[in-house]
């Protein structure tokens, strides 16, 4: 989880990303103008058993 929660914080960080978020929601409609990483409020959420059951 730690190596996620610096992945999106690194992006966040970087203005290339950002703006490939923001193309990628532009650019699509629907359930493909979602993000392409997941905030880190919803990684935060995340505990082992819900990606046990995921993965299953």
């Amino acid at each position: 989880m730690q190596k996620v929660k610096a992945e999106i914080a690194e992006i966040s960080k970087n203005p290339q990303g950002l703006l490939l978020e923001a193309i990628h929601s532009a650019g699509y409609s629907g359930a493909l103008a979602n993000p392409l990483l997941a905030p880190e409020s919803a990684i935060n959420s995340l505990d082992s058993s819900i990606l046990e059951e995921f993965v299953s």
